[in-house]
C-alpha cells in the first residue's frame, strides 16, 4: 500500500532546504505527478532568482512554498494499493492516456479487470514532464512568434549570440508583439535542462517579460526509427540525424501554433537586421491582398521563412508523415509546391533580414559556411520620401549594386570599388529643393570595413550640366560636413537657407577598402 509520509517543514526556507524537501517526495509509480510537477516548476523559478544556496528566499517565494506544503497535508490519508490481484478475470486490459499542453506533457496507464461480477480499474503508473522549462504564457496572441530549435554542437555554441541579436534588434514596441520560443532538442535530459538554465539566467529579463519561452522535447514522444530504404545516398547515421531534425521542427510547430498570427523559423546560429519585425510587418502588409503560402526573408530555404499560424498544423502533419524521406528544408519546399502558391506574388524580400553565422553543424564532421549575400544587417534610420534625383559616381559599381539603390526605401545598397582621391558620388535633384536634413550612412554588419573613411559632403544650389557620364557639374560646391565613423548627419547648415540641387560625396584620400553606402536620406520641402 502506497502512503505519503510527510516530512518536517524546514524552519529556514532557502534554495537548499526547498530542493532537499522536494527531492524527498517519494513517488515511485508517478501517481502524484500532478503535485510533483508543481514543485519542479517552483524550483526552476527559484533558480532564476540568482541567489545563494543558503540565502533566505524572497517573501513571495516563501509564501508559495508554505502554501504548497500546506496542500501536501491533504494527501496524508491517501492510500493506493500497489498490488493488483486478478481473480477469476475474464479479460485484463492495459489502457493508456496521454495529453499535452503549453506547460507539460502527461501520460498514465491503468489496468482494467473484467471479471464475471464486476469491472475493476487499477492505476498502474503515470508520468508527467514539463515541456515549457522557463517563461510565461502569452495572452493574448502576439503578432509574431519566432521558433528556434537548438541542440548541442561539439565545436561551437551560437545560441546566446543569436538570441542577443534577435532581442537587441527589436524596439520595445516590437518586443511587446513578439514571442520567441527556443526548443531544446537534445536527447539527454541533463544537457537540455542545463542549457536551458544557462539561457534563462542570461536572458532573465526576457523570460520575466514573457518575450522568451524555453521549451524541451521529450525523447519518449519520438517514434522509433525504422529505416527501410536509403534516400539521397545518405548513410544510416545521417538519415537518423536528419529525420530527427524533421521531427524537431514538427514539435516546434506544435508548441508555436497558438502563440501568434504569424510564425517565423530561425535557427540557433543566425544574426538579424535591426528593426526586422517592422520590416516583416511592412512586407506582409504590402501583400495583404495577394495569394501567398510562405514569405521568406533570406536566401536560405528555412532561415527567415514566415508562415501564417493557421497553416502550421498542415505543415506539422506533412513533416511527421514524411520525416524519413527527405531533409527538413526539402520537405518544407515540397509542402509549399503542393499548396500551389501564386507565381505572380513576390515572396522573397531583398535584402535579407537574417544572416547565417554558424560553421560547425550538430552533425559530426559537417561544416556549413553558407551566407546570404544580400544581407546588410542594416535598416534605414530615416524614411523620408527622397526628392526625385539621378545618382552618378566615378567609383566602379560591383555587380548590380547601383547608386540609386541606397536612395530608395528598399533597404538595398550601393557597393563600389575602393575610392581614390577626388572620386565622387553625386546626387542631382530633378529640381532645386529647400533641404532640412541630409543623412548618409555606410558599411554593414557583414561588411564592417566597407565604410567611408576619408570624405566630405558638399552641396550646390544649381545643376549646370554633366561634366562626364559619371560626374556632375554644378555651380559652386560648399562643404558642409566631414564623414565620421562612416556617416554624416546634417540638420543645420548655412547652405540650407538657399535651395539645393546638387549633393556630392567627395573622397579626399585613397581608401584601401571598398565602399558600401546603405542610406542616403534627404528631408526637404518636396517630401
Amino acid at each position: 500500500m502506497y502512503q505519503m509520509n510527510l516530512q518536517e517543514v524546514p524552519v529556514t526556507i532557502t534554495k537548499r532546504t526547498v530542493l532537499s524537501f522536494i527531492s524527498k517526495l517519494y513517488d515511485p509509480l508517478g501517481l502524484l505527478q500532478l503535485i510533483i510537477i508543481k514543485a519542479k516548476r517552483m524550483i526552476k523559478k527559484i533558480w532564476l532568482l540568482k541567489i545563494d544556496w543558503d540565502q533566505n528566499l524572497p517573501r513571495q517565494e516563501i509564501e508559495n512554498f508554505q502554501t504548497y506544503v500546506a496542500e501536501l497535508h491533504q494527501l496524508k490519508d491517501l492510500k493506493i494499493p500497489r498490488c493488483i490481484l486478478l481473480k477469476d478475470s475474464v479479460a485484463v486490459q492495459l489502457i493508456g492516456f496521454a495529453d499535452t499542453s503549453a506547460q507539460a506533457y502527461g501520460a498514465c496507464l491503468y489496468a482494467m479487470e473484467n471479471s464475471s461480477n464486476k469491472i475493476s480499474v487499477f492505476p498502474v503508473t503515470a508520468h508527467m514532464e514539463s515541456i515549457r522549462l522557463y517563461g510565461k504564457a502569452t495572452s493574448p496572441r502576439t503578432y509574431l512568434s519566432i521558433g528556434i530549435p537548438t541542440t548541442v554542437r561539439k565545436k561551437a555554441n551560437y545560441l546566446h549570440r543569436t538570441l542577443q541579436s534577435v532581442i537587441e534588434s527589436m524596439s520595445e514596441s516590437e518586443r511587446s508583439n513578439v514571442t520567441i520560443l527556443v526548443l531544446f532538442v537534445d536527447m539527454d535530459a541533463e544537457v537540455r535542462q542545463q542549457r536551458a538554465k544557462e539561457t534563462a539566467l542570461k536572458f532573465a529579463n526576457s523570460i520575466e517579460s514573457g518575450l522568451l519561452q524555453l521549451y524541451q522535447v521529450l525523447p519518449e514522444l519520438y517514434p522509433r526509427v525504422n529505416i527501410t530504404r536509403r534516400t539521397f545516398n545518405d548513410s544510416v547515421d545521417r538519415i537518423k540525424w536528419r529525420s530527427k531534425q524533421v521531427l524537431d521542427f514538427a514539435f516546434l510547430l506544435i508548441y508555436s501554433r497558438h502563440l501568434s498570427d504569424y510564425f517565423l523559423i530561425l535557427e540557433d546560429d543566425v544574426i538579424t537586421s535591426p528593426q526586422f519585425v517592422t520590416n516583416i510587418q511592412k512586407f506582409v502588409e504590402d501583400r495583404r491582398h495577394e495569394d501567398w503560402i510562405s514569405l521568406t526573408f533570406s536566401s536560405f530555404f528555412i532561415i527567415g521563412r514566415l508562415f501564417r499560424n493557421r497553416d502550421l498544423d498542415k505543415l506539422k502533419d506533412f513533416l511527421v508523415l514524411f520525416h524519413l524521406e527527405k531533409p527538413v528544408d526539402l520537405l518544407i519546399m515540397q509542402f509549399l509546391d503542393l499548396l500551389v502558391p501564386s507565381k505572380a506574388t513576390v515572396t522573397r524580400r531583398v535584402p535579407g533580414l537574417f544572416q547565417h553565422i554558424g560553421v560547425f553543424s550538430s552533425l559530426d564532421g559537417k561544416v556549413q559556411k553558407a551566407k546570404d549575400r544580400s544581407f546588410t544587417g542594416y535598416s534605414r534610420v530615416y524614411h523620408f520620401q527622397n526628392p526625385a534625383a539621378d545618382l552618378v559616381t566615378t567609383l566602379g559599381v560591383y555587380k548590380k549594386h547601383y547608386p540609386e539603390l541606397c536612395y530608395d526605401d528598399s533597404n538595398r545598397f550601393f557597393w563600389g570599388s575602393s575610392p581614390k582621391r577626388n572620386d565622387t558620388f553625386d546626387i542631382i535633384l530633378h529640381k532645386p529643393a529647400k533641404v532640412k536634413r541630409i543623412f548618409v550612412n555606410s558599411g554593414s554588419t557583414s561588411h564592417r570595413d566597407d565604410v567611408i573613411k576619408y570624405a566630405q559632403l558638399l552641396v550646390a544650389s544649381r545643376f549646370l550640366k554633366m561634366a562626364t557620364d559619371k560626374r556632375a557639374e554644378c555651380d559652386k560646391f560648399l562643404p558642409i560636413a566631414i564623414f565620421e565613423k562612416g556617416k554624416v548627419d546634417v540638420s543645420s547648415s548655412e547652405a540650407f537657407k538657399s535651395e539645393i540641387q546638387c549633393l556630392r560625396i567627395e573622397f579626399i584620400k585613397r581608401h584601401s577598402n571598398w565602399v558600401l553606402i546603405n542610406e542616403v536620406s534627404i528631408d526637404s520641402d518636396q517630401n
